[in-house]
């Protein structure tokens, strides 16, 4: 049985960094000039201060997603918070059917209990997902471009 809850990150560090590796292979820009190195005390410090919400998916207890946002209040809307994506990554078998739908979902509802207004999330253009977006009831609201400053 497939659920979706709320963990503390550092309990699961170690569950998931295989994960983390397959994602960033998976998706990942300027993988020959920036490896993989999470910052797991910068993770932690956010998530003590009630900024970064990190929901796993689990199958019968085996890791088999997350899905991590930061929340702040807005610079330009002080009192509306915002949560934009950090990583959404489901293993590859359970990105077939409802599960990435759901699990969208069950983030939506716990942002809103946080009182958080606009959720928003990237995608690569390498492995795009806006269909699923949209059937969650997201729009398309700009564009994101990034440059390597150490590669002319």
């Amino acid at each position: 049985m497939i659920t979706f809850q709320r963990e503390p990150v550092l309990d699961v560090q170690h569950q998931i960094t295989p994960l983390f590796k397959k994602h960033w292979q998976e998706i990942a820009n300027y993988q020959d000039q920036i490896p993989l190195d999470p910052n797991w005390d910068m993770y932690d410090r956010l998530e003590q201060s009630e900024v970064l919400h990190a929901f796993m998916a689990r199958d019968n207890g085996l890791l088999i997603g997350y899905f991590w946002l930061l929340a702040v209040p807005h610079l330009h809307y002080r009192n509306h918070v915002f949560a934009h994506a950090d990583l959404l990554f489901l293993d590859k078998p359970y990105r077939k059917g409802f599960t990435a739908l759901k699990f969208i979902k069950f983030a939506q509802a716990e942002l809103k209990k946080s009182g958080i207004k606009v959720m928003s999330m990237n995608t690569k253009i390498n492995a795009p997902f806006d269909a699923l977006l949209k059937r969650a009831g997201f729009k398309l609201v700009e564009r994101v471009y990034a440059k390597h400053l150490g590669i002319e």
